[in-house]
């Protein structure tokens, strides 16, 4: 895991494969058009996708509703560019695992060059992965919510079972999201969800990299080929945007998004 010349975080583990991959930093400004006061967010995204070398009128750019659920969707080109919300009816998707009750999708996967898969996070974590065989890239959206729900297991597991895929052919990278020493779940939303999963030890500093690595290394994928970025998105605070920083502190704070991207080239 590294912070490129260019304001990127990359994985050094992803890097030189097919792909091409990356996580915005604040200074690159705000992604989220949904909170986009200043009206930057398109010129943001551009210039970020341009440091990538890709150009919005020329790739389709697949952002799934994420809502700490176990949905994954198998995503194809469709030939249409441009930037594009996932949805359950989103012509774009293949195929869709839906969990009932569950609103939202969480994880994306795709065999299509030039399809980027995209999520905005701020605290949670997101997850990318690349298969070296079948040539599947993947990105995942993993709060605590979302990783006692599952969801890593789930994505792959559904690799497994509807791409034959095997996990020890995965690479994964953990990127930047928030640390257990700036994070108390207690003061969650969703705590009572929460705290029915957790156990006496997890109940006040959930680790959310470990868990999530702990559940790639149960599913297959081979220790060596995970990556783990070192970066808090709470005490970083001059990288990245927080949604925990920003409503914790005393001082008004943008409560802008960070992007995670990866596709196939």
């Amino acid at each position: 895991m590294t912070l490129k010349p260019a304001g990127i975080v990359q994985s050094n583990l992803l890097l030189g494969q097919a792909i091409i991959h990356g996580v915005s930093i604040k200074a690159g400004g705000n992604m989220s058009f949904d909170r986009d006061a200043n009206g930057t967010a398109k010129a943001n995204l551009k210039n970020f996708l341009a440091k990538l070398g890709l150009d919005l009128d020329e790739i389709c750019l697949a952002i799934p509703q994420v809502n700490g659920s176990s949905n994954i969707a198998l995503v194809k080109k469709q030939g249409n560019n441009g930037r594009i919300i996932l949805t359950p009816d989103s012509p774009e998707i293949a195929s869709l695992s839906l969990m009932p009750g569950n609103k939202g999708i969480d994880a994306c996967l795709s065999a299509s060059s030039k399809l980027f898969m995209a999520i905005l996070h701020a605290d949670c974590a997101p997850v990318m992965i690349f298969d070296l065989y079948n040539h599947y890239a993947g990105i995942i959206h993993v709060g605590v919510l979302g990783a006692l729900n599952g969801i890593t297991s789930s994505a792959l597991n559904y690799l497994q079972k509807w791409c034959s895929i095997d996990p020890k052919f995965l690479l994964c990278y953990i990127g930047p999201c928030i640390c257990p020493d700036c994070y108390d779940v207690t003061t969650s939303v969703h705590w009572p969800e929460i705290k029915k999963h957790l156990t006496a030890k997890q109940s006040s500093n959930f680790d959310l990299k470990q868990t999530i690595m702990d559940q790639l290394i149960t599913a297959g994928v081979r220790e060596k080929n995970i990556d783990v970025s070192q970066f808090c998105t709470c005490h970083d605070e001059h990288l990245f945007f927080s949604n925990h920083r920003a409503k914790t502190l005393a001082e008004k704070q943008n409560e802008g998004r960070n992007m995670a991207i990866i596709g196939l080239k």
